[in-house]
């Protein structure tokens, strides 16, 4: 066979590699998505990791110490604190788990968790020196169905998700007694 019949093959071979390839690639995005998104149950923890596993950073180690939502009215005055059973955070996470990050996050958006009074749920951890120490937080809007979550140490920035009706939700599951005040 001649050097060009061979270089001919080969040049066919490596088009037909990279167009299967191209096709690959496109059906994965496709099907897997391109959106720029996480999952919710990749950013926040676990109820199972929360119960049975310690975190260390910066070389000292941490256990769970307790959830906390605290509660704030929309003008700025707290409702308050309320302990947060592992039940009702389980419920919590199996609810709001598979929801997905916005993909976009206009400067709008940011503000308003910036300038609005937030309601938070508060995952504090603990470490040798037996203090509680901020892990995780999560935070409401009372306006709306958006609320955002604090990625995980080191911090790094916030995710934000759109769920209707979430704000009721918590306070219903985290505060029921002021959810009947209201």
């Amino acid at each position: 066979m001649s050097t060009r019949k061979q270089i001919g093959k080969l040049i066919t071979m490596l088009g037909s590699a990279i167009f299967v390839a191209f096709l690959a690639v496109t059906a994965f995005l496709y099907f897997a998505g391109a959106s720029g998104t996480s999952r919710l149950s990749q950013i926040l923890v676990s109820p199972d990791a929360i119960e049975k596993s310690t975190f260390t950073t910066q070389n000292e180690g941490y256990i769970f110490n307790k959830i906390e939502f605290e509660l704030v009215d929309s003008g700025g005055k707290g409702w308050g604190r309320y302990a947060v059973s592992p039940e009702s955070y389980e419920a919590f996470y199996e609810r709001v788990s598979s929801l997905r990050s916005l993909a976009q996050i206009e400067d709008l958006l940011v503000k308003q968790f910036d300038q609005t009074p937030l309601t938070t749920l508060t995952i504090f951890v603990q470490g040798e020196s037996r203090e509680a120490r901020l892990f995780q937080r999560v935070e409401f809007l009372s306006s709306g169905d958006l609320f955002r979550v604090e990625l995980k140490l080191p911090r790094i920035g916030w995710a934000y998700f759109r769920s209707p009706g979430i704000y009721e939700e918590v306070v219903e599951l985290f505060a029921p007694t002021a959810a009947d005040e209201r």
